[in-house]
């Protein structure tokens, strides 16, 4: 299993509460195991509380019955000047049973050589990328997933090299699909935790994008960060015309970003405990408190404008209501008990609203 969201609360697999999602990803098959992933069904376990931005993975999703999802995108170009780095850019749907699927393009540098290609993937490949076609950076292509009585009719068309191949995956035959997704990913490597490089490359843009055949409507809500261990922080514009694209987040909202991150990289491995049902170690509960307590000190002692001083005021209140959750949570062997399982769905319920009163007027999208 890659990275991927892990409970599903509302888009991968994560299911979280309210907050999240941790992403169930794809393996990218490279020697190393690099791995792609996918992102967020809908469960019911915490995901990302205090709402930090979705860790690895930026773009759309659209939490509604889905048959259909299409668009078009030109190949992201790695800079020559670039380090080693890996990234894909695909679509998906997904389902609350955590029956996933996907097709895109990966980017990757390695040993000084840039390399695309076309992929597909799915549960029953172990969301290993089954390759389909070398194409070139910058190259047109027109992706489109149609289900039918058969499974998945997956079809490209590179506009540029006028080359066009349609293939039909035998998977999830007769299954309801409520999740779709338009997504930029920075990959990992070997599981869950170890982020490869992120390359420096052409920020993404999805185009003629569809739903059912038709315009998805897609507002900022349904919108995430890419964040990355690089340090690129990824901030997907609003929808217009069925199309868009990352910007680079500066000022306040990078600052934010950057303040959050190490949070969001922390609670990873708990998302991935409480989807397995069980407890975290001792070592992920005290680097979680320890990532909350910098946060804390961060938001407190920091310069933000004066119109965000309010809402970082409450930002900060949230964050001192995990670390008390947290200072006395149940560590392994030990089961968590309901009442925490509880709180990891409620407190979010209440801090949410104030966490995104803070994002939205650094013009971000909510926290997953």
């Amino acid at each position: 299993m890659s990275r991927r969201l892990v409970p599903l609360l509302t888009l991968t697999v994560l299911g979280v509460l309210t907050l999240a999602a941790l992403t169930l990803s794809v393996n990218t098959d490279k020697a190393a195991h690099i791995v792609t992933s996918y992102h967020r069904a809908k469960p019911h376990y915490p995901g990302n509380p205090y709402g930090a931005p979705e860790y690895g993975f930026g773009g759309y999703s659209s939490n509604r019955l889905t048959t259909e999802i299409g668009a078009q995108w030109r190949v992201p170009k790695i800079s020559p000047q670039s380090s080693e780095g890996n990234a894909t850019t695909w679509i998906a749907v997904q389902n609350d049973l955590r029956q996933f699927i996907q097709l895109g393009t990966f980017e990757n540098k390695t040993n000084g050589v840039a390399q695309y290609q076309i992929f597909w993937s799915d549960v029953t490949v172990s969301f290993h990328p089954q390759q389909l076609l070398e194409v070139n950076a910058g190259d047109l292509i027109n992706f489109k997933m149609v289900q039918s009585s058969r499974g998945w009719r997956l079809s490209f068309d590179d506009l540029t090299e006028t080359t066009h191949e349609t293939i039909t995956i035998p998977y999830a035959r007769g299954s309801v699909f409520m999740s779709a997704q338009w997504i930029q990913e920075d990959p990992t490597i070997g599981g869950l935790s170890t982020h490869l490089p992120y390359p420096s490359i052409a920020a993404p843009t999805f185009a003629h994008m569809t739903l059912d055949n038709r315009s998805p409507q897609l507002a900022r809500n349904d919108g995430q960060v890419l964040s990355t261990a690089d340090g690129v922080f990824l901030v997907p514009s609003l929808v217009h015309r069925d199309q868009f694209t990352f910007t680079n987040a500066t000022g306040p909202a990078r600052q934010y970003l950057q303040d959050v991150f190490a949070f969001n990289a922390a609670l990873y491995p708990l998302q991935i405990d409480v989807f397995y049902n069980r407890s975290p170690s001792k070592a992920v509960l005290r680097h979680i408190q320890a990532t909350l307590t910098t946060l804390d000190v961060k938001l407190k002692t920091q310069t933000w404008p004066t119109n965000l001083l309010t809402s970082v005021k409450g930002d900060a209140t949230a964050v001192d209501a995990y670390v008390k959750l947290f200072g006395h949570f149940t560590v392994s062997p030990k089961p968590m008990s309901e009442t925490e399982l509880q709180q990891l769905e409620t407190i979010p319920l209440h801090y949410d609203p104030v966490i995104d009163q803070l994002r939205f007027q650094l013009g971000l999208p909510p926290g997953r």
